[in-house]
């Protein structure tokens, strides 16, 4: 019993629990320095968001300036104002969160100077244009600070980062160093209790060793401890069967989880990748329509010039009436493509539906683009059924249908090119293709031809490229009559041929085509 009266258990145990209290007071303190450190981190994360919102939001507001600069266009302003008081918004966070800091509050003051300056700048600009005119706003564009401006906010919006960039490797390896520490302690901590429990477990063994009634009691009840071991190891056993049973389950769920994550995530990637080009296209397409819109106004500001001249001869009054009304029908066209889209999208378009003689309606289109035709020198054949096909159609929108592919081809087929225009009946469908041997269809373009904003050569001049709608409006207004159309091309070089489907009204003729060609226009 004297070995039980030692004391140096006892001490043993104290020790450890002071151990454990040291420890647990020194990850106490550095639990703290690396929330101190987080909370620093995040901050230097904060100002580096404003930094770069500030630039972008400015950046934007100047692109809306000079957007209305270049059009005129008032709904650019909108944009620039809410855009300039983003990235006031921004300055303000910044300058809130660099308070700690000297240096970058100053930097940051400096910075929200500067943008407001610009924002000056850009007003006044604003206003030369909208009371002088376009000259006017660019020479003041010229003689103002602005260069000198954006030059200034980005070294100071540079610096800023910099600094806090540098602020936050700074705190990121004071909390890798206060992790280290901690990780230090606790194994140090860890070693000495382990040599203490051992020792104390080694003086308990010794009094335990000396105790043999014990050890004659255990011995009776020996037989009984292992009997219930053996009862328990069983249930035991049949608990761990049925846990590994779960979890194979859970691991199978789980694995059809991942499937289903990985196929969202690739969805996603795709849907991304498709946005990220239906942008690209769509700033394509404003830049094309701005060059589209530009080109007529040039020769009406010279025909203007020449009506307004004090001595005009009739001969030079025609010229200049000509002019006007080419470009202004140019101008109408282009507005018309346009409204055309947006009411097919917006389904405003109701079509008046009869029967329609597909013969009438390609001799209209026919005619109607053959001022085009005959100016560029092509010559086209059309062929006919000789028994008419007729569909449930509204004429003039399937006029309109073949006028855009007619003009298409027109365009796209050099001077002295052929065109040809073929109707046929086919599984009870009228079939209407137009052929050319123009410019054709890379195979890359064959897919996405009827897009919006799609143009097949965009190294031609965008006076006989048009917008790029021509397609989408053929194929919606196509789909709406019930039909379908597609296009089919060698590659570049070879011309291209557009074919249209319609559900036919009459019975499917076996159709012996009478070839008609037209004159070389």
């Amino acid at each position: 019993m004297s070995r039980f009266a030692s004391p140096w258990p006892v001490i043993l145990f104290v020790l450890v629990a002071t151990l454990i209290a040291v420890y647990a007071m020194v990850g106490y303190r550095n639990l703290r320095g690396l929330g101190d450190d987080t909370v620093r981190i995040t901050q230097s994360h904060n100002l580096v968001h404003e930094i770069d919102g500030a630039l972008a939001a400015a950046a934007l507001a100047e692109t809306a300036t000079r957007g209305y600069i270049a059009t005129g266009d008032t709904s650019y302003l909108a944009p620039f104002e809410a855009d300039a008081k983003e990235a006031q918004d921004h300055l303000v966070n910044l300058q809130d969160q660099s308070q700690a800091n000297n240096l970058q509050h100053w930097r940051a003051d400096r910075f929200r100077q500067l943008v407001t300056d610009k924002n000056g700048v850009m007003r006044e600009v604003i206003r030369v244009r909208r009371e002088k005119g376009l000259d006017a706003a660019l020479a003041s564009l010229q003689q103002s600070r602005g260069p000198g401006l954006v030059h200034e906010i980005q070294q100071v919006a540079g610096e800023m980062r910099s600094t806090a960039l540098q602020l936050l490797e700074f705190r990121s390896a004071m909390m890798r160093a206060t992790l280290r520490t901690l990780l230090r302690a606790g194994a140090i901590m860890a070693a000495v209790a382990v040599v203490l429990l051992t020792a104390s477990y080694v003086l308990f063994w010794r009094a335990y060793a000396g105790q043999i009634r014990l050890a004659r009691a255990l011995a009776t009840r020996k037989d009984e401890l292992e009997a219930a071991v053996q009862s328990r190891t069983v249930e035991l056993r049949a608990l761990a069967d049925e846990l590994e049973k779960r979890v194979e389950e859970r691991t199978l769920e789980l694995s059809r989880a991942n499937g289903d994550l990985r196929l969202e995530n690739a969805e996603r990637r795709r849907v991304e990748g498709a946005l990220i080009e239906a942008d690209r296209r769509k700033d394509e397409f404003l830049a094309m329509l701005g060059h589209e819109l530009r080109n007529p106004l040039t020769p009406i500001r010279c025909a203007l010039e020449v009506l307004q001249a004090p001595r005009i001869g009739s001969e030079d009054q025609e010229k200049a009436t000509g002019i006007l009304q080419r470009q202004v029908h140019q101008l109408v066209r282009i507005v018309d493509d346009l409204m055309d889209v947006s009411r097919i999208t917006l389904g405003k378009i109701k079509l008046e539906l009869e029967t329609v003689p597909v013969a009438e309606v390609v001799e209209g289109a026919v005619e109607a683009t053959r001022p085009l035709l005959e100016e560029r020198g092509h010559q086209i054949r059309i062929a006919i059924p000789e028994r008419a096909l007729q569909v449930r159609a509204d004429s003039a929108r399937l006029e309109q249908v073949l006028q855009n592919l007619l003009t298409n081809a027109a365009k796209y087929t050099d001077p002295g090119g052929h065109i040809d225009v073929s109707v046929s009946g086919r599984n009870g469908d009228v079939q209407i293709s137009v052929r050319d041997n123009g410019l054709g269809i890379a195979p890359e373009q064959l897919l996405r031809i009827f897009e919006p904003y799609t143009q097949v050569d965009q190294t031609r001049d965008h006076a006989d490229g048009g917008i790029g709608m021509g397609l989408t409006v053929v194929r919606r207004l196509v789909e709406m009559h019930g039909g379908s159309v597609s296009v089919t091309s060698e590659g570049r070089g070879r011309g291209s041929e557009f074919t249209v489907r319609l559900p036919a009204l009459a019975a499917e003729p076996d159709p012996q085509l009478s070839a008609s060609p037209g004159p070389p226009a």
